[in-house]
């Protein structure tokens, strides 16, 4: 059974709480309301573009990638 796009972009941002580098990680911050957010995904379009922007942006700095290249433009727009 695949997963829906609602279900990988969970566990996309479960993984930007928990993976990579201890400075690139966002768990210290996931202790409060940012730890609702995987459950509140699909509720909200808004929401999920928001999340895939900001998972998206910290693979990135997850990756050492330049900064200037961190924030995906198109997914940006969509977050707005």
């Amino acid at each position: 059974m695949s997963l829906t796009e609602t279900d990988q972009l969970r566990f996309r941002m479960i993984s930007t709480f928990q993976d990579g580098n201890p400075g690139y990680q966002f768990a210290g911050l996931g202790k409060g309301w940012l730890a609702e957010l995987p459950r509140r995904l699909g509720s909200a379009e808004a929401l999920d573009d928001a999340c895939a922007c900001v998972a998206a942006a910290k693979k990135s700095m997850a990756r050492r990638h330049h900064p200037s290249t961190w924030i995906d433009p198109v997914l940006y727009g969509r977050a707005l």
